[in-house]
């Protein structure tokens, strides 16, 4: 199986970098930060990866397209997505997704094609293995088949787990956390069944570490990516507001009259 370039889904240049200031406006808008745990294993940046994440929310896609760039702005990031779903959200074609069905020889012989062609083009591969929305705190984390047989490529790829969570903590907007686990060997030696199970396991961790750290609530414990809404808003947020210029103004008066 030798890929060439015509095998890898297409990124339009300028889609790329359009949907980027979009994806960064978007989170800015809608989440009080974007968050990557500072004991996040990141030493995968030049090497070639396939990354595998949970998938908790619909936000998946914007927050893994933000990270990518941020991490690896030179480097090409493909994904699979169910094909079905690729044409409803249409938005992600030109931006290296490629549709897939489900249980489907040839579309599992064209994921492996791709994905080699991923791998020696230098590129990343994203996916979401569960296969489907799925809560953090779901035990263990279940991969649908397929992932596991990338260890049938030619290349060695190191295969590094994705945890995210979307926390409320003090603000009115809610945080995306991210953290890279410790990354998971397969080997070609191993039973396919052995390998699945390696990589769930991989995953399970890393959501479990990212889990001790969102109870945590502290922002030291992490890189701050992007920065976005602040405050309580609404009528909550103005009665605070009210209340910290009484509250102010009682001091003032009673640092007045102590001076009297």
């Amino acid at each position: 199986m030798v890929p060439s370039s015509t095998d890898l889904p297409s990124i339009s240049a300028w889609k790329w970098r359009f949907f980027q200031v979009y994806i960064h406006r978007y989170l800015k808008k809608n989440f009080h930060a974007v968050r990557l745990s500072k004991k996040s294993m990141k030493d995968f940046i030049d090497q070639p990866v396939v990354i595998f994440a949970n998938h908790p929310s619909w936000w998946d896609p914007l927050a893994s397209l933000f990270l990518a760039n941020k991490l690896m702005p030179n480097r090409g990031h493909y994904t699979p997505m169910d094909g079905e779903m690729l044409e409803r959200y249409s938005i992600f074609k030109g931006l290296g997704y490629f549709g897939l069905t489900h249980g489907n020889r040839q579309s599992a012989r064209k994921f492996l094609k791709i994905s080699h062609a991923v791998i020696e083009s230098g590129g990343v591969l994203w996916m979401t293995p569960q296969g489907r929305f799925s809560d953090v705190r779901e035990r263990p984390a279940a991969f649908m088949s397929g992932m596991a047989h990338l260890v049938k490529l030619p290349q060695v790829i190191r295969f590094q787990p994705l945890a995210i969570e979307y926390v409320y903590w003090n603000e009115k907007h809610a945080e995306v956390l991210l953290h890279f686990g410790e990354a998971v060997e397969l080997a070609e030696a191993h039973e396919l069944a052995e390998n699945h199970a390696r990589m769930e396991a991989a995953l399970t961790k890393a959501q479990d570490e990212l889990a001790v750290l969102a109870k945590q609530r502290s922002a030291d414990q992490f890189e701050n990516l992007l920065s976005g809404q602040a405050g309580m808003g609404g009528l909550y947020g103005r009665w605070m507001k009210w209340r910290g210029y009484q509250d102010d103004h009682m001091i003032d008066g009673q640092t007045e009259g102590s001076r009297s």
